[in-house]
């Protein structure tokens, strides 16, 4: 029982303490590469919310005009997707599996990938 109080600390230690990035980066605001993702949210590019969620591609949840979901993600966004996935994180649009790109130059203004489809539609900015 003393292991299992033992491991049980050490994890919850691990998980804490190993999740929360630093307080200082050493960047500022007009960092010009974007940020990686471990987990990147993806938007659904047929209705707009995060994919796999209870309401992504749900009948019953209604539409909007713009095509998405009514109070989806990218709903009213006027996001160029061509009905691909979006990742949140980035902008970018997603075919597949996805990882944020690190060298990719991000906009000043909304701090997406500059020139993605989420570019200033999606980021602080929008």
């Amino acid at each position: 029982m003393k292991n299992v109080v033992a491991l049980l600390a050490m994890l919850g230690f691990a998980v804490f303490a190993g999740c929360n990035p630093p307080a200082e980066s050493g960047g500022d605001a007009n960092t010009t590469t974007a940020e990686v993702s471990a987990t990147s949210t993806i938007l659904c590019g047929t209705c707009g919310e995060v994919k796999g969620s209870d309401a992504c591609c749900d009948d019953s949840v209604a539409s909007c005009d713009c095509g998405f979901h009514k109070g989806s993600a990218l709903c009213c966004k006027h996001v160029e997707n061509n009905g691909q996935d979006v990742c949140a994180d980035c902008g970018q649009t997603v075919d597949g599996a996805h990882t944020c790109s690190t060298d990719a130059e991000k906009c000043a203004e909304c701090g997406l990938v500059k020139d993605s489809a989420g570019c200033c539609k999606l980021g602080e900015a929008s």
